[in-house]
């Protein structure tokens, strides 16, 4: 799966795909004190702010600019795409 996924991840067409996003990454990073590093990270933290807003837990300030709908959301759909990217990654990820 994770070979198959490296093969996607580093292919011209998903890599232009993520150009826009080249910045948030480090930008998630400082922000959270974690690494955020790839696809699957930002998802991550997506759904973790998702979990936090939906018991009515106040979120830090930085999260209304990508938080819940914006570049966040976006990544976290780019995650899924690339997950279901291809028949062999559908198959897999099942």
């Amino acid at each position: 799966f994770y070979e198959e996924l490296i093969k996607v991840a580093n292919s011209p067409e998903f890599r232009k795909k993520l150009q826009p996003y080249d910045q948030l990454f480090p930008k998630l990073t400082n922000l959270t004190g974690r690494d955020i590093n790839s696809l699957a990270d930002a998802s991550l933290l997506y759904h973790a702010l998702m979990a936090e807003s939906s018991m009515g837990l106040e979120l830090p300030a930085w999260t209304k600019d990508i938080f819940p709908d914006g570049k966040l959301l976006e990544l976290a759909t780019l995650d899924y795409e690339m997950n279901n990217y291809n028949d062999n990654l559908r198959k897999l990820f099942t």
